[in-house]
């Protein structure tokens, strides 16, 4: 997974509750069709690492998210069976309606289980404060987190992520990074916690490994592995830092 800058403006909260109002407004009127527009385009600003600093740390933002996407569902649920009882819909006209149900739908389940879940497990482990750059790095380790939990039903005995970044400025021989660096280093054997460093990029690994377990539990190994890893902090705060992240 490589990591990019973003070209994308910010959306403002402002913007974003616009939409979701409009949505309301439109599921009022029944027309299926603006509702389903309105929360199409409000997912779609919030995707990456734009509308992740959109969120990032605004519980205010994501309560009131939360309020109108509870609203938008019970609206969509209400029309859809209206829908199923009606039997004066012409075929074409009520194949259409179910088309925007399921668009709506579809984004309203994505902005309560991908945008605003994404956003509360970044603000998780980037902590409060942190700098854009260290966001984008951590939300793109969400997502290796995320892409390995939807494999572990596959086999959940061992998992493990390599976070690679570069020009992060940091030098080992610094007191505060020695100190950090102390031991993580030299494992031969790349263990969990081991760091590999060339001279513009470090290496940080985290593994996860039980025969005996449930599902989730070796994303949550690692996941509080990278929370507690102060020398990953530091180089992902560094705003001209670039980064990869392998599962």
């Amino acid at each position: 997974m490589l990591s990019r800058p973003t070209r994308r403006a910010t959306p403002t909260a402002k913007e974003i509750l616009a939409l979701l109002d409009a949505a309301l407004e439109a599921g009022m009127k029944s027309d299926i069709d603006q509702l389903a527009l309105a929360v199409t385009t409000a997912d779609k600003l919030l995707r990456g690492d734009a509308g992740q600093f959109c969120m990032a740390d605004n519980h205010q933002l994501v309560a009131a998210m939360t309020s109108r996407i509870d609203q938008l569902d019970a609206i969509v649920d209400a029309y859809e069976l209206t829908l199923e009882k009606s039997a004066s819909l012409q075929t074409e006209t009520s194949e259409h309606a179910l088309q925007e149900i399921i668009r709506a739908k579809d984004a309203i389940w994505e902005l309560r289980n991908d945008r605003i879940r994404t956003a509360r497990l970044v603000d998780a482990l980037a902590g409060q404060g942190a700098s854009s750059s260290a966001r984008s790095g951590y939300f793109s380790i969400q997502q290796a987190f995320s892409g390995l939990d939807r494999l572990e039903v596959r086999g959940r005995d061992s998992a493990g992520i390599h976070v690679l970044v570069s020009n992060h400025g940091l030098k080992p021989t610094d007191k505060n990074v020695k100190a950090l660096l102390a031991n993580r280093s030299e494992d031969a054997l790349f263990m969990s916690g081991s760091v590999r460093m060339t001279e513009n990029a470090w290496s940080f690994v985290y593994k996860a490994a039980a025969e005996i377990g449930e599902l989730g539990d070796n994303t949550r190994v690692m996941r509080n592995a990278v929370m507690a890893d102060d020398l990953l902090d530091a180089t992902l705060q560094v705003f001209t830092c670039s980064f990869q992240i392998m599962a």
